[in-house]
Formats: C-alpha cells, structure tokens, sequence
C-alpha cells in the first residue's frame, strides 16, 4: 500500500474524499481549524490544511487509476513530470501530516476597525483599519484594510504578515 497525491477541482476536496471513500479507497484530508469572523462574531470552521490536495491509499503500483480520476471532485493525480508515474508520499510524510491536521489552528487576531500598520511593500508605513479576513482560491490569507489613499478610504488586501497591530 502506498499514498498518492489528489489534485481536486477547486473547492471540492471533501466531495472528492467521500466519492473516493464510497468506491473503497482510504483517504486522508488534513484539515486545520480556522477562527473566521462573520457578522462580527467569531466561527470556527475546518478547511483543508492545502486547498484542493487530499491524499489516497493505493494497492499496488499497478492498480489501475481510471477509478480515482473518473471520481467526481478530482482534477488529476500529482505525477513525476507530464506523463511519469503517480508521485507516491513516504510513510513518515503521511504519519507527520496526520499530527499536524488533528492539532492546527488559525486564530483571527484581530478585530474589526483595529487600528493596523503595513509593515513593507509598496504602502510600507501607512495606517489603516483592519476589516476582515479573506481567504484567496489560492488558500492565501489576507487582511482587508482600510487605507486613506488618494483622498478616500480604500479597501485594500494585505498578506498578514506584512500588517501589524498599532498597540
């Protein structure tokens, strides 16, 4: 037996994990636990620890694919090159993910209208108004600011590492 990389269409990893599961295949999503606000509160959900990745138990290297790609919710599987062989995960990969999908969490620091300074890029030092977070496709985190910019408030987004807290 060994794992291999799902690559699912966007958004459908856990459609794509109970389809892989209904025809038999042993799956693993490592899901993190997100602090999400909505409607000023805070909600905790779980997302995928890497959006649109999921990870599948195989038989034997010469198991036919056709069933895991024909699966609603699947793009393809991640191979060695265009054409090579299935890309196989090690075990001790698979035992170090199943660890850090039970134990993670992604906390919202801050609150809505939190006073907040950009660190660098191109608006290094100006102030602004945290609003929200916004999760990318990409699985990317940002922060939504308001920034005074050009005369009127603009609501821009930020990697949350390049924003800070004005204490």
């Amino acid at each position: 037996m060994s794992w291999h990389v799902v690559y699912t269409k966007p958004r459908e990893e856990f459609r794509a994990q109970e389809n892989l599961e209904n025809q038999g295949f042993n799956t693993f999503l490592p899901l993190c636990k997100i602090e999400k606000i909505r409607a000023k509160s805070i909600h905790i959900v779980q997302d995928p620890l890497f959006p649109r990745y999921l990870f599948v138990e195989i038989g034997s290297s010469n198991e036919h694919f056709g069933p895991i790609l024909s699966t609603r919710g699947v793009a393809k599987l991640l191979r060695h090159g265009n054409f090579g062989a299935p890309m196989e995960v090690p075990e001790y990969v698979m035992e170090n993910l199943q660890w850090v999908g039970d134990s993670l969490i992604v906390k919202a620091k801050y609150q809505p209208d939190d006073p907040m300074l950009v660190l660098n890029g191109p608006f290094k030092g100006l102030e602004g108004f945290f609003q929200r977070l916004l999760t990318t496709p990409s699985g990317e985190v940002r922060a939504m600011l308001f920034i005074e910019l050009l005369g009127k408030r603009q609501l821009l987004p930020f990697p949350v590492e390049q924003v800070a807290l004005i204490k």
